[in-house]
């Protein structure tokens, strides 16, 4: 309890540090009277930006910067910005950050907490004790287990720790709501399946395919790759396969592979009493295991690898050094349309980066896999299995699965996981050809010559290998959207989407524009006759696209509306 406590003390600073950057706001931590924390000394803005209390209103000096339209922060590989010889993989030459954080993004607090990281890591280091080491021989020791008690559990992790309450919602934090709603519903359920509620109910769904499809299908989660990669001693090695029935509205597991083992029936005496000793065995043990292996699949090869390594950083980059200009225009409206998406990724990934791989909290956070380990799992499948665009296009996720039956949710199981992440992207596909088209006049030849943007593209091109492998696998970087049905064929596009007329509401309702993305031999060709560097200034042609001010906002007319609303 008293590590705990001071851990915490310790987070609280960390806390403030990485999270609230300038131009946010806050109040002063004051836990229990005593111990007090001010933001200020981790913004290194004003002190009445941070303190609800001062009375005085928030100033331009207290808001967020603008983006600069000049600034550049130069494209790089990731294997050069990150000092960590695993790092130095073919692999890794290939995906992108930029050098340098954006003049708007200030990280004066969060190079503070990575500089005061680095330095306590070293002197631990440096007297001979390693604190991840210690960490996993602790956590790893029977006798420092605790009850399976959820509430227990939080009473000691929260102690100390004062930004908020761990059943709050607040700083980004969704509350430690989960595992109580998991045991809710399981005790509802009268059935003692987790990993089954699980897969119907949560984002670990997304590692489904189909198995055998008829009138009760059956679905897989095969992790078995994992099962190559040494864990950290003491903890079980991931990997395993997971087999569920389609059943009732619920998936239903009916098959555990783990270890060597398979487990059809969950009926067992002896794992029953071991787990009334807090202690997993038999199936209980392989489904944690297979939830484990879930947990990093997500974590390692989605979030890592797939957002933050391959997509997020680049797409920053690209964007501020593709879309600088130097003719006192201001910023390309693309670049408005996507920065509230892409603001502080590449700070995001690079200090993540460090903290994960040179600090080694990977291997506490992502998975419970050495740091070396990690990062081969991270290679091996960037050369195994490279990453295509195509298949993050929920349109296709579920055909591309054998799931297709399960898309729209009218079939035997919900998917609710995939019919809330289509719905969102037929949100996103409608804003942006609503900004396209009232851009570009609904004109497709303004759009296919406008210098800005063909460089943005191209620059993509050169930076995000997702994208080269979606053009060379599929016909999907030129379908009309919604229109594209296969996954790594040429020839399964179906006609055109309606242009017609109709509510801006729906997908496939769509502006009239049909926005015609320039092919990789176009830009290529556009690129021979005129070349392009990260450092190079592109003047803005008048008469290219309308100004931003007459693009659709956010919450104009109560919504992103039809833009003449």
């Amino acid at each position: 309890i008293g590590t705990t406590i001071l851990t915490n003390f310790l987070s609280n600073m960390v806390f403030a540090a990485m999270n609230f950057v300038r131009g946010s706001n806050g109040e002063n931590l004051d836990l229990w009277g005593r111990y007090k924390i001010n933001l200020q000394q981790f913004t290194g803005q004003p002190l009445t930006c941070d303190d609800s209390t001062a009375g005085e209103a928030k100033s331009g000096r207290c808001t967020w910067q603008a983006t600069q339209p000049n600034e550049t922060v130069n494209i790089t590989p990731i294997s050069e910005y990150v000092n960590h010889s695993n790092l130095s993989d073919q692999a890794f030459t290939k995906i992108y950050t930029g050098r340098k954080v954006p003049s708007w993004e200030s990280g004066y607090g969060q190079q503070l907490a990575l500089g005061l990281t680095a330095r306590g890591l070293q002197a631990a280091n440096n007297s001979g004790y390693d604190p991840t080491t210690q960490a996993a021989k602790t956590a790893s020791n029977q006798s420092a287990r605790f009850a399976f008690d959820l509430e227990g559990l939080l009473a000691i992790l929260g102690e100390g720790f004062g930004w908020y309450d761990l059943r709050e919602t607040k700083y980004a934090s969704n509350g430690a709501y989960g595992a109580s709603v998991m045991e809710t519903k399981l005790a509802q359920s009268g059935k003692q399946d987790l990993l089954g509620l699980l897969m119907t109910e949560s984002v670990l769904s997304m590692h489904l395919s189909m198995l055998q499809d008829g009138v009760t299908p059956t679905l897989v989660a095969n992790l078995s790759a994992f099962e190559k990669y040494e864990p950290i001693p003491g903890y079980a090695r991931l990997g395993g396969k997971a087999i569920f029935a389609v059943q009732g509205g619920t998936l239903t597991t009916v098959q555990l592979e783990y270890g060597g083992q398979t487990y059809t029936s969950f009926q067992d005496a002896q794992s029953d009493a071991d787990f009334a000793n807090n202690k997993l065995s038999g199936w209980r043990y392989a489904e944690k295991a297979i939830i484990a292996s879930l947990l990093a699949k997500t974590q390692l090869l989605v979030h890592v690898k797939a957002i933050h390594m391959e997509l997020a950083a680049a797409l920053q980059a690209v964007t501020i050094d593709a879309m600088a200009i130097n003719d006192g225009s201001g910023r390309h409206p693309l670049h408005f349309l996507l920065e509230p998406f892409i603001s502080r990724n590449m700070q995001a990934t690079n200090n993540n980066l460090k903290v994960w791989f040179d600090f080694r909290a990977g291997e506490f956070g992502l998975a419970p896999l050495p740091v070396e380990e990690q990062l081969k799992l991270l290679s091996d499948t960037m050369k195994e299995a490279p990453l295509n665009l195509t298949d993050l296009d929920m349109e296709v996720f579920a055909k591309a699965r054998g799931m297709e039956k399960f898309k729209e949710g009218n079939a035997s199981w919900k998917w609710t996981w995939h019919y809330r992440a289509l719905k969102v992207q037929r949100k996103f596909e409608s804003l942006i050809r609503s900004w396209l088209k009232e851009g570009y006049s609904s004109q497709t030849s303004k759009l296919l010559e406008d210098p800005v943007l063909v460089k943005w593209w191209a620059t993509l091109f050169q930076h995000m290998p997702s994208l080269v492998v979606a053009e060379d696998s599929s016909s999907w970087l030129t379908s009309p959207a919604g229109t594209y049905s296969g996954s790594n064929s040429s020839d399964q596009v179906v006609g055109p989407a309606s242009t017609s007329t109709l509510p801006w509401e729906g997908y496939g309702q769509m502006p009239p524009l049909q926005v015609s993305i320039p092919q990789v031999p176009t830009v290529i060709k556009m690129l021979t006759t005129r070349t392009f560097t990260s450092t190079t200034y592109i003047s803005t042609s008048a008469g290219y696209y309308n100004s931003v001010a007459d693009l659709p906002q956010p919450n104009e007319g109560g919504a992103y509306a039809n833009p003449a609303a």
